[in-house]
């Protein structure tokens, strides 16, 4: 996965040139034993690989953050995209982050066909690869239930998020609770929203005052859902407006919010 992002391709490349072109200078100038050099050598490889391991994890995060922060859902497809079009990992594990990242963003921008396909695709052929990983299975679960709820199938959409109920429990405690408790992630907007749609009457005025202090990421899948399956009536406009960047389920031709 360090190799996903082009920075770390290219800091590999230009340290080890670098290093390489530094090997005659510390044996015939600075005249070090062939053994320090080699010592050097992996001293500069660990550093290497931590450096290229802080970068791929900031890289992830701000890719991320496009989408669950600013709701920029077509700029967070290309970036992940653009790493799910590389050359397959040898390691399965790094493929099937691959695959449930593309799902995912496919989802939030509208395309719950080929992320349908994408995660079945994760689910059948890379299922030994994450079985032991909660927090993959957990986001796996996720993505089902995120299709059903925004096409809203009631009655898969509650088998469903009985599953994820179920792998939420098997997240360590400080994960599960930030998974409940953040405004910012995916299970927090699909209860929320879920609350909505199971009440008896719903009005906007509700909707709003739950939205008023929460983000663009929540807003938007909060209202899309309710407008797009006409559980709020499109007369009922609501005051919230998207932000320029916005630009979630954008391939969703048929989207009324």
């Amino acid at each position: 996965m360090v190799y996903d992002f082009k920075i770390n391709r290219i800091l590999f490349y230009v340290g080890w040139i670098g290093y390489l072109l530094m090997v005659p200078v510390l044996l015939y100038v600075v005249e070090l034993e062939v053994f320090q050099v080699i010592l050097l050598g992996f001293i500069f490889i660990f550093g290497l690989r931590i450096i290229m391991r802080r970068n791929t994890s900031r890289a992830y995060q701000a890719m991320h953050q496009r989408l669950y922060l600013y709701g920029e859902a077509k700029e967070h497809l290309e970036s992940v995209e653009s790493i799910y079009r590389r050359p397959t990992s040898s390691k399965r594990i790094f493929q099937a982050v691959r695959l449930q990242n593309y799902a995912m963003a496919n989802v939030f921008a509208g395309d719950f066909a080929l992320a349908k396909k994408v995660n079945e695709d994760l689910k059948e052929n890379y299922t030994d690869s994450y079985q032991n990983q909660p927090s993959m299975r957990f986001s796996s679960a996720l993505i089902d239930v995120l299709i059903h709820l925004f096409e809203l199938d009631k009655e898969a959409l509650d088998q469903a998020f009985a599953h994820l109920q179920e792998e939420l429990e098997t997240l360590q405690e400080q994960h599960r609770e930030n998974v409940k408790t953040n405004p910012y992630s995916v299970y927090y907007m699909i209860n929320l929203t879920k609350t909505f749609i199971e009440k008896d009457t719903l009005t906007l005025e509700d909707v709003e005052n739950e939205l008023l202090d929460k983000g663009e990421f929540l807003k938007t899948c909060v209202l899309y859902t309710l407008y797009t399956n006409e559980i709020l009536s499109a007369s009922e406009r609501t005051t919230f407006t998207r932000s320029e960047g916005n630009t979630m389920f954008y391939k969703d031709e048929n989207r009324k919010y």
